[in-house]
């Protein structure tokens, strides 16, 4: 006998029953979406969903993802891998269905039926079940009410995983920027923007990026408050879900993040399930919506990665087919805006490699192997990666976050975005014109770094700032985002102060003063800088200079994605105080101006604010003096010493006074 003659005789036997433990992965459709589909392999049952109804029922195992061989006469013979008769004498397939008649036609029933037709019957109707069960002998327990899970269980998997926490947080620079980036929500109701002019994706940005550093707690609490309070501003109504699906998935992977439910989002006249609203709008391909992109797409693959349905396998392979694997393109393994290998995009490319490891796609399949190797090619000697002919600190942060474990990347990674951060030397050597509320700031482009020294902070460079740090903070040693989590965060952030190093005195000589190396000015208003100082305003820029051009990276896809021109959020200027408790980051010295120096450099790589730069100030030193123990030279010696002390304290008053 055939499998499909087993079916449609629907034998039964006298076997044990499957146990009832057997775990269920996967989802089914949501209401009106498709025709539900699982498979009972004997280890799991795999729950999926055939968006739309066309068709056999077959062609909906197979629109879902299932690979269905066929043996002898066309009968089923093989799932997944899975050959029944191959694997047992006697296997074979038992169908399940969700209608009266055990047909694709008839009224629905509340408990699952024995098939009493073979896998080529349809057409099927969207919000039927089909069930395949894996069958070893003739005369196995077939009965129905056997079917795990049972059909009334059926999970649309839109329940939101426990979240855990990240089990690796950015370096000291991640915590510099990351308490400036709350300094500007702190200054802005904990949102960036205010009232109707609020920047949704930018906050959720912001809230990511405090996330990677593992700081400010309190922080992240109430913009990820403020998030889920927000209504449908930002993710639109259920009846925009075809074109607002990318704002859904963002909102959703935030409050993942944060450790709140995105299945129970408060709008007005009740909650919406997010997880569901993205279910809803897997179309039959695999893409979301009336229109797709490889990066919302990345989003919401990663927002459903941390569902209990997890990610729709059909939706996993449409990336796939999205990238280039031309061996013969120089673009081979690269994500673009085009199928044909012509325009790959380094920031989408790193964030499909982070969906797709989020998904399951192991980092040593061939996808991934490729993704990866071009991904590291596109880092510059300096570290960077550019993007549009650019290089900048926010595609270099993306591809960091995506090798967030292989320091041969992250190390130069780190560096090249240190080197656009402005720090204590930067302040110090530039004192007209940044300040301490300055401090942590990532600049997109050297450009951007270069008129930030030359004529302050000021908007609009204070807005192309803002939009470089939250995305290059993802590259300062945090997790991926598949990983990615608010929760063992710390209480407070790090505090914009600078202290200078202290001197330490040579065994058996008078020390004399050591000058702060660049310039000595003061950087604050009181000798020690503390928690709530006040800030000297930033200066007004110079008639006739041009701020650095606010970065951009590829087509907008109405997410505020990590990149993008700046589209005129106010971000107010004020003090960098924000009422938490401040934690002094150790290090801040000043250094050179040309490289600023990490806080806290990667292991293996060189400090970039190390002598040589050409524009750094040193203190004088003393050159070579005679042995103490030589009487002749003795009066010398004093002479030569006074001299010294002499001239380090005129040089420091001059220094001071600038």
């Amino acid at each position: 006998m055939t499998a499909l003659s087993l079916t449609l005789l629907g034998l039964s036997g006298s076997l044990p029953a499957q146990a009832a433990s057997i775990p269920v992965q996967g989802a089914a459709c949501q209401p009106g979406q498709g025709v539900t589909v699982a498979v009972d392999n004997e280890s799991v049952v795999d729950v999926r969903c055939a968006p739309g109804a066309n068709g056999t029922i077959m062609q909906a195992f197979q629109a879902a993802g299932f690979d269905v061989g066929l043996g002898d006469y066309g009968m089923v013979a093989s799932i997944d891998g899975l050959d029944l008769p191959t694997a047992y004498p006697q296997g074979w397939w038992a169908l399940y269905t969700s209608t009266t008649t055990g047909t694709a036609a008839g009224t629905a029933s509340p408990t699952w039926v024995f098939a009493q037709v073979g896998a080529d019957n349809g057409p099927v109707t969207t919000d039927q079940a089909y069930l395949f069960k894996a069958v070893e002998s003739w005369n196995a327990d077939t009965s129905a009410d056997k079917v795990v899970p049972a059909l009334a269980n059926l999970s649309t998997g839109d329940a939101a995983l426990p979240a855990t926490p990240s089990t690796t947080h950015g370096s000291a620079n991640a915590g510099l920027a990351a308490a400036w980036i709350a300094a500007q929500l702190a200054a802005s109701d904990d949102v960036m923007g205010s009232g109707s002019s609020t920047d949704w994706g930018l906050t959720i940005d912001a809230l990511f990026s405090l996330a990677s550093a593992g700081v400010g707690k309190e922080q992240i609490a109430a913009t990820a408050a403020k998030i889920n309070a927000s209504g449908t501003a930002y993710i639109g109504t259920s009846a925009s879900l075809a074109t607002s699906w990318p704002a859904v998935a963002k909102t959703a992977l935030a409050l993942e993040v944060a450790g709140l439910d995105p299945a129970a989002m408060p709008v007005s006249g009740g909650t919406r399930n997010l997880l569901a609203d993205l279910r809803s709008v897997v179309n039959a391909d695999g893409s979301f919506g009336a229109s797709d992109n490889i990066f919302s797409h990345a989003l919401a693959l990663l927002a459903l990665a941390r569902s209990t349905g997890g990610v729709p396998p059909i939706a996993t392979n449409w990336l796939l087919a999205q990238q280039c694997m031309d061996a013969t393109s120089a673009n081979v393994g690269s994500f673009g805006w085009s199928r044909d290998c012509s325009s790959p995009d380094p920031d989408s490319s790193a964030m499909d490699v982070q969906a797709l490891r989020a998904a399951g796609v192991a980092d040593d399949s061939a996808p991934m192997i490729a993704a990866q190797a071009w991904l590291a090619s596109q880092q510059d000697p300096s570290g960077g990666v550019a993007s549009f002919g650019t290089l900048n600190t926010n595609s270099t942060g993306l591809l960091a976050q995506a090798y967030f474990s292989d320091t041969a990347i992250t190390g130069p990674a780190a560096t090249f975005i240190g080197n656009h951060q402005i720090t204590c030397s930067v302040v110090a050597s530039d004192a007209a014109h940044l300040t301490l509320a300055d401090l942590g700031a990532i600049s997109y482009d050297q450009a951007g770094f270069d008129s930030a020294v030359a004529q302050g902070l000021t908007p609009p460079a204070t807005g192309q700032f803002l939009r470089a740090s939250v995305q290059a903070v993802l590259g300062l040693g945090g997790p991926d985002f598949g990983t990615l989590s608010a929760l063992g965060a710390s209480t407070g952030l790090p505090s914009l102060t600078c202290t200078p190093p202290t001197p330490t005195p040579t065994p058996g000589t008078s020390p004399s003063p050591t000058p702060t190396p660049t310039a000595g000015i003061s950087l604050s208003p009181t000798p020690t800088p503390t928690a709530g100082i006040s800030l000297s305003p930033t200066p007004t820029p110079t008639s006739g200079t041009s701020p650095s051009p606010t970065p951009t990276s590829g087509p907008d896809t109405s997410t505020t994605e990590t990149t993008g021109p700046d589209q005129g959020s106010s971000v107010p200027d004020g003090s960098v105080t924000s009422g938490q408790p401040t934690t002094p980051v150790a290090g801040l010295t000043p250094g050179t101006v040309a490289k600023p120096p990490l806080l806290s450099p990667v292991k293996g790589t060189p400090d970039p604010g190390s002598a040589g730069s050409s524009s750094s100030v040193k203190a004088p030193t003393g050159g070579s003096v005679s042995s103490p123990g030589d009487s002749a030279a003795a009066p010398l010696l004093l002479l030569a010493a006074g001299c010294v002390v002499l001239g380090a304290a005129l040089w420091r008053r001059s220094v001071m006074s600038r």
